[in-house]
């Protein structure tokens, strides 16, 4: 479907991004990620997106469904260990859920800041 779309990289990543944000909802990280990774690399390598940068997109995606409603299973984990109601835990990371999706955002826009320090230390 993906590669039906003729999609530019910036583009296809974004439908990418919104994709995993609703599976990351419902689904483990874990699971997601040995689902979703294999399926999703060859289009995402035929959108002309790097590899590493798909997959730290990826994981920092899943990573914001853990903790997003409905389901946000470490929300109910952090409800339980502080004592508190579900409700009283996502009031207090709305700010930082909002962070982390800005910043997410920045890594599809901005690829350089994933892989520029990379190439900088030589490493890729």
């Amino acid at each position: 479907l993906l590669q039906a779309m003729s999609l530019g990289p910036m583009t296809g990543m974004l439908v990418i991004f919104v994709f995993l944000l609703i599976i990351g909802i419902f689904m483990e990280a874990i699971p997601a990620m040995f689902i979703l990774i294999p399926v999703l690399m060859p289009p995402v390598q035929a959108l002309g997106i790097d590899p590493i940068h798909f997959l730290i997109v990826t994981v920092m995606t899943l990573t914001l469904g853990l903790v997003t409603p409905p389901v946000g299973v470490c929300l109910f984990a952090a409800a339980q260990v502080a004592n508190m109601k579900v409700e009283d835990v996502i009031r207090g990371s709305l700010a930082p859920m909002a962070v982390l999706t800005l910043a997410i955002f920045a890594l599809v826009l901005f690829p350089v800041l994933t892989l520029g320090p990379i190439r900088l230390l030589g490493m890729y």
